[in-house]
Parts: C-alpha cells; structure tokens; sequence
C-alpha cells in the first residue's frame, strides 16, 4: 500500500472514531488528538522495532 493511501486509509478511520465518538457524547481529548496527528504524520516511522515489541497487527 502507498504512503498516500496508508496516510488516507487512515485519515478516514479518524474521521469515522472521531464522528462516532461526538455522535455518542465523547470528544477526543486534546493528548488523544495530539497523538493521532503525530500518527498519522509520521506513520510506521517510530513504531518500535524487535523481539520486545510483539507482532505486528
């Protein structure tokens, strides 16, 4: 998958959680936005990495 699609794909699952959330009476709080953007910015970038992280979903 291209870094443009993962970036959209993802953008979308954002935007849905984040209409559900407002729908059912919960915002996202500003960490929870902090590191949404930051996840979507950088992407599997800083993700860790070896035998202590686990599996990757």
């Amino acid at each position: 998958m291209s870094v443009k699609k993962r970036k959209a794909k993802m953008q979308l699952i954002v935007d849905l959680r984040s209409d559900v959330r407002s729908i059912a009476g919960m915002g996202l709080s500003e960490n929870q936005k902090h590191f949404l953007r930051v996840g979507l910015a950088l992407g599997k970038d800083l993700e860790p990495a070896g035998p202590m992280a686990g599996l990757r979903a």
